[in-house]
C-alpha cells in the first residue's frame, strides 16, 4: 500500500473515532502517605465527547469532534474536512464499521473526482494495526489521566483544546507510526 500511494502520488491517512468519558480514566499517580487520592466518579450514564481523527506519516493531525455517537453523515462531514488538508490524493485506512461504508459515504465519494479520496479497510478484529489508535492512547493516558469534568460541554471545552495544541505536536504524532504493532501497509 506505501508504495503505491507513493507511485501515485498519495497521502496515507490512518482514522477513527473515539469517546471521551466524563468519568477519568484512573491512573496510578502519587500523594503523600497517609492521604489517598479519590477521583470523584458520578456519571453513571457514561455520557461522553466523540472526536473522530487521522494522522499521517509526515506528523499531521485532522480531526472533528461532536457531543453525540458519530454515523454515515458524521463521517462525511469528517472526509471533508480531510480531504481540504491537502492538495494530492488521500488514501484512508479505517476499521470496517458501518458508518465508515455506509450509502451516504458512497455517495460521497461519487460525488469526488475519480481517485481523490481511497478508503480502505483494515483487516478486522485489529485495531493495534491502525496508527490512530496510539493518538487515543496518548490522549486518554497522558495527557488526560486522572483528569474528571462534571458536564460533557467542560470536557468537549478541554478537548478542542488539546486537540489544537496536540496538531502542533508533529514529532510525537509521527512517533505513533514506530510502534511495533502498528502496520504500515
Amino acid at each position: 500500500m506505501r508504495k503505491q500511494a507513493q507511485k501515485e502520488g498519495r497521502v496515507i491517512f490512518y482514522g477513527d473515532e473515539s469517546s471521551f468519558l466524563l468519568n477519568p480514566l484512573k491512573q496510578r499517580s502519587y500523594s503523600p502517605v497517609g492521604k489517598t487520592q479519590h477521583l470523584p466518579l458520578w456519571d453513571k450514564g457514561f455520557k461522553s465527547y466523540m472526536v473522530c481523527a487521522a494522522i499521517s506519516e509526515k506528523g499531521q493531525l485532522v480531526y472533528t469532534h461532536q457531543k453525540k455517537p458519530y454515523d454515515g453523515e458524521a463521517s462525511v462531514e469528517f472526509l471533508k474536512v480531510l480531504i481540504k488538508q491537502t492538495d494530492i490524493p488521500v488514501t484512508l485506512i479505517w476499521d470496517g464499521a458501518s458508518i465508515h461504508h455506509c450509502k451516504i459515504v458512497q455517495e460521497f465519494l461519487e460525488t469526488l473526482p475519480e481517485g481523490r479520496l481511497l478508503l480502505v479497510k483494515q483487516p478486522s478484529y485489529s485495531p493495534e494495526l491502525n496508527a490512530s489508535e496510539q493518538v487515543w492512547n496518548y490522549l486518554k493516558n497522558v495527557i488526560m489521566k486522572n483528569q474528571v469534568f462534571p458536564t460533557v460541554k467542560k470536557l468537549g471545552r478541554k478537548l478542542k483544546q488539546i486537540l489544537r495544541e496536540f496538531k502542533n505536536k508533529k514529532s510525537i504524532i509521527k512517533k505513533f507510526f514506530e510502534n511495533p504493532d502498528v502496520a504500515f501497509y
